[in-house]
This record gives structure tokens, sequence and C-alpha cells, in this order.
């Protein structure tokens, strides 16, 4: 496989911990010139050279000279207890220069709660806000380009609930006016799934795990999926889904149940080997 057929990612933000190596968060960030204890706020830290450590960090890492794609992580941990604007810009200034120098190739947003809550939480993120700060500090040609969002039938409010834009768009279509290309994560939310089996009448895929991958696949505004895998076995099992097209409108609406009916739903037994 050569490195154009691969596309490789890693986080910024979250304060890492090395427990093989007994590396806490905080001995991680010794050393770094200008960064103080003070700088993290709920396991997140957004000073310009925390960023641009943990971007070169991630390069020797995985042994390569670029990333394809860098996201910010749990921008909503600091919601409320920084200028939030202030912050993301200066990360933006790190991030521009480091596709500039040709460390990465692009940036984005990684969110587990925040652009799935309502406008009204406290932890809130506005997709357009962002959008406008990276037009503010690098312009038209700026690198902002994905946004990355758990997505999976339990999880359902980036493609249902309108959160955005004054409550008028949902994520998915939030991201679509701002040129933003959707990554889902979490599809089977670490295995979860194996209480809310898709019927293989509605999908019909001989693995519980991939009838879960091609539901989220499915979802209009998706460019990708994430999903963990471990094992060889568990690869073969989800590579099923490579070879069926995506669910038409009727059969997604087929599978998917409103929040509203969950209840409803009878629980069927499912082989524990047949989820990833």
């Amino acid at each position: 496989m050569q490195r154009e057929q691969v596309v490789l990612g890693a986080k910024v933000g979250l304060v890492p911990e090395d427990v093989d190596n007994d590396i806490t968060g905080l001995g991680f960030m010794q050393g770094i010139e200008g960064v103080q204890e003070s700088d993290v706020v709920n396991g997140v830290c957004l000073h310009p050279q925390f960023i641009q450590k943990s971007i070169d960090e991630s390069l020797k890492n995985l042994k390569v000279d670029t990333l394809d794609i860098i996201y910010m992580s749990h921008l909503e941990n600091i919601m409320g207890t920084q200028d939030l604007e202030e912050s993301v810009k200066r990360v933006f200034e790190v991030l521009e220069k480091n596709v500039q120098d040709g460390k990465i190739q692009a940036y984005g947003l990684s969110s587990w709660q925040g652009l799935r809550v309502r406008d009204s939480h406290p932890q809130h993120l506005e997709l357009h806000h962002l959008r406008d700060w990276s037009l503010q500090v690098a312009g038209e040609k700026n690198s902002f380009s994905y946004v990355q969002v758990p997505v999976n039938v339990m999880m359902p409010e980036a493609f249902m609930d309108c959160n955005q834009m004054d409550n008028s768009l949902t994520v998915m279509q939030a991201a679509d006016r701002v040129s933003l290309s959707v990554q889902t994560v979490s599809p089977l939310l670490s295995g979860t799934m194996i209480n809310v089996p898709i019927d293989m009448s509605k999908v019909p895929l001989n693995y519980q795990s991939a009838r879960h991958l091609q539901f989220v696949r499915s979802i209009g505004g998706v460019t990708s999926t994430i999903v963990g895998m471990k094992s060889s076995h568990h690869v073969r099992k989800n590579l099923e889904v490579a070879a069926n097209p995506p669910l038409s409108e009727e059969e997604f609406l087929g599978v998917f149940v409103p929040p509203s009916r969950r209840a409803e739903q009878p629980q069927q037994p499912v082989d524990l080997e047949d989820l990833v």
C-alpha cells in the first residue's frame, strides 16, 4: 500500500496522557515554551505552542512528513472559560502555517457534544462562526475543510436536529452551506449498538456491524464514516459494505426509528460475536 492511498489524521487540543510510559498530561506539556498549567481547561489546551508540539509529535509517531488532516478536538470543553473566537483564531493561524510548511494538508473540527446540543446549551458550537473565523484568518483560500461528528441510530442529531444558524439547519445542512466535508464517527458506539440490532430484512448484509455502517454511510452529506477495528476478522466483516450501494431513501427510512418511538421497538437477541 502506498502512502497516497491512506488518509492520515490526528487531533490537537485535548491534552494526551501516556499510561504505558507513565507520562501525565502535564508531563507532556513540560518544556513547551510559554505554556502554563493554567492554559489547560477541562483537559483542553489551545495555546499555539502546544498545538505545534502536538502536530510535530504526531508526525514523529506516525513516521511521516505530512498529515492529511488535523482536527481541533473538544472545543466545547472550553466554552465559557475563555474567548473562544480569539482562541480558535490563534489555532487557525498555527494550522495555516503548517499547511504552508507542508506538515498538514488541511484541518477541521472534531466534536462529540458541541454539534449535537441545542443552541441554548452552554457547549453549543456554530459551524458558520468557525467558517467566518477561518475566513478572517486566511481568506477564501483557507484550509478549514472538515467536520467530524458522532452519528449512529441512537445519535441522529447531526441529521435530525435543526440546531445551526438560528435553528434553521441541521449540522449536515450547515456543513454543506459553509463548504465543510462531514466525517462521522462512532457508528457502532463502542459496541453498544448490539442493543439496537438492525434486521437483515431491512439491510440485507450478513453482519450486524456492517448493517450499522451501511445505515450511517447512507445519510445524505456524509463523506466518510470512521470506525475502529482491532482485528482482520472485523475488517473482513465490515468490508461487506463496500460491495453494496448506499441505502435508498425508502430503505433508509425503513431502518431509522425516530427517538419518540424507540421504546416501542422489541429487543431481539443478537450473537455477541456478530458485532465489532
